[in-house]
């Protein structure tokens, strides 16, 4: 007797002839019908597991390799597949570059503000990045955050302690107004065309004090108009006057270079120390008509701060690219005679004095 397991493979031989034979002979009538019926079965399965994409890539290799003709697909899927494939090769569009915006607009925009107290608090976490840039001589180090640049002047002072002068804050929407990304490089910039500023505002001060009538006088001059009367003498022009050879005065407060001393002559007044303030301020000494006049303020060693005001320092700062945070020694040279317009009588003049300075860049040791 035999035993069981071969018994039930005797069975499956006598099943798997008629089958083997059924198979071959369909192979024979069709072959590429039933190999194409068995490889979609094996590909069913393969379909759900494996990607679709593969699955469909293997699906038109076999039909190309059976010679089964392919489906034409609809004209509508067919634009709308091409289409869409020309969609995705496009570029995408670049955004549109902002207009260039008026370049004493960038450099008010360079200046930044005082920052807020939401902007110190995040200041507390620290900054993203650092950087540190040399500028006209001075050390700037740019701290950037989140939403804001805080910019600092380094310098050496007493005793050898680094001291730190705060800059304008730089905000997201300073550089949306420029019109330029938010990023280090652009604030970099920024800071360069800062100090580009205040190098020009020297050269702008002549045209102002041509339009606005007390612009050429400085603080002592108005002094020396208002205490001295008789010594004011008004000159007519020669139309009014009607005397032709009568000649029409210069504008000598707009003019007039450094006044050159002998060198047994000692200035009046000399004064050392770090520049902290410059440019056109407003005056107003009572029971008198307000003024404007270029100042320098300048901080000794100790702390203690002393203003120079004058036109020529205008012209000293232009010629000699002063800029906040130098050091420089200031020497007032004296007083010089000259003749600005009248502002209650248009066509007059009033003569007065002005004061002549000379101005050096000196190193911080000799500050201290």
């Amino acid at each position: 007797m035999l035993p069981i397991h071969r018994k039930f493979f005797r069975l499956l031989l006598w099943i798997a002839k008629p089958v083997f034979r059924l198979v071959w002979g369909l192979l024979k009538l069709a072959p590429r019908g039933l190999l194409w019926l068995v490889m979609f079965l094996i590909l069913v399965p393969y379909t759900l597991i494996a990607k679709p994409e593969k699955a469909e890539r293997k699906l038109a290799w076999l039909q190309e390799q059976l010679g089964i003709p392919q489906e034409p697909e609809d004209d509508e899927a067919a634009s709308g597949e091409a289409e869409h494939d020309d969609d995705a090769e496009a570029p995408q569009a670049t955004p549109p570059v902002p207009a260039v915006r008026d370049v004493n607009e960038l450099k008010r925009l360079a200046a930044g503000g005082t920052p807020d107290a939401a902007l110190r608090g995040i200041e507390m976490r620290g900054a993203t990045c650092i950087e540190t840039v040399a500028i006209d001589g001075r050390v700037i180090v740019l701290y950037q955050y989140r939403d804001h640049y805080r910019r600092t002047i380094k310098s050496v002072g007493p005793a050898g302690k680094v001291e730190r002068a705060e800059m304008g804050t730089l905000t997201r929407e300073t550089f949306a107004q420029a019109g330029i990304p938010f990023c280090m490089s652009n604030a970099v910039w920024l800071t360069r065309l800062l100090y580009e500023a205040q190098r020009e505002i020297a050269a702008v001060v002549a045209p102002v004090a041509f339009e606005t009538s007390q612009a050429a006088v400085s603080a002592v001059d108005q002094v020396a108009v208002s205490a001295s009367g008789s010594a004011k003498r008004r000159r007519r022009n020669a139309s009014s006057s009607g005397h032709g050879q009568t000649a029409t005065p210069a504008l000598a407060s707009a003019t007039v270079t450094a006044l050159h001393q002998p060198d047994d002559t000692k200035p009046l007044k000399v004064e050392v120390g770090r520049i902290v303030d410059m440019g056109m301020r407003e005056y107003k000494p009572e029971g008198r008509r307000k003024y404007r006049s270029y100042t320098i303020t300048l901080e000794r060693a100790g702390g203690a701060r002393r203003s120079f005001t004058g036109e020529h320092l205008g012209e000293l700062a232009s010629t000699r690219r002063l800029c906040v945070g130098d050091h420089v020694r200031i020497a007032m040279l004296g007083r010089m005679p000259v003749q600005v317009p009248d502002p209650d009588q248009p066509g007059e003049w009033i003569e007065t004095h002005r004061n002549e300075f000379d101005v050096r860049h000196i190193s911080s040791k000799a500050v201290a």
